[in-house]
C-alpha cells in the first residue's frame, strides 16, 4: 500500500472493519456501499464515492482503493467482507493516465444516477 501512495501520491483516509456492506449484482455490475469507520463509500465495479457526514470528499475519476490489511493487497468492492479490516487510499486523477473521457459528463450521468440512489 505504502508502495502504491508512493508511486501516485495517493493519501491514506482510514484504515478499520468495514460495516454495513451492501453488494447487488445489477445488469452484469456489482453496485453498493460500505462505511470504514465514519468514511461511506460507493461502487459500481469501481468505487465512485468517498464521503463524510454527508459531504462527498472524493468522486470518480479520483481513484479510491481498498487495501486488505491483514495481507496488506489491494482488494476490490466485489471481494470485500463484512468485518474485514481494510485501508482506504485516495489519488488525485492528476496523478493518473487516464483518457479524456473520464472527464466526459455525460458519458458520467449514467453513473451519477445509479450511485445517487444508493448513497
Amino acid at each position: 500500500m505504502e508502495n502504491v501512495m508512493r508511486q501516485l501520491n495517493g493519501i491514506h483516509i482510514v484504515s478499520g472493519p468495514v460495516t454495513d456492506y451492501k453488494l447487488i449484482k445489477e445488469n452484469g455490475f456489482d453496485v453498493g456501499k460500505l462505511t470504514v469507520e465514519d468514511f461511506h463509500l460507493t461502487f459500481w465495479n469501481e468505487y465512485m464515492t468517498l464521503s463524510k457526514e454527508g459531504n462527498i470528499l472524493s468522486k470518480f475519476p479520483d481513484l479510491i482503493m481498498t487495501f486488505d490489511v491483514d495481507k496488506m493487497i489491494p482488494v476490490p468492492s466485489a471481494n470485500i467482507k463484512e468485518g474485514m479490516l481494510v485501508a482506504v487510499i485516495q489519488v488525485d486523477p492528476r496523478n493518473l493516465n487516464l483518457s479524456t473521457t473520464m472527464k466526459n459528463e455525460a458519458l458520467l450521468q449514467e453513473v451519477e444516477d445509479i450511485i445517487g440512489t444508493i448513497l
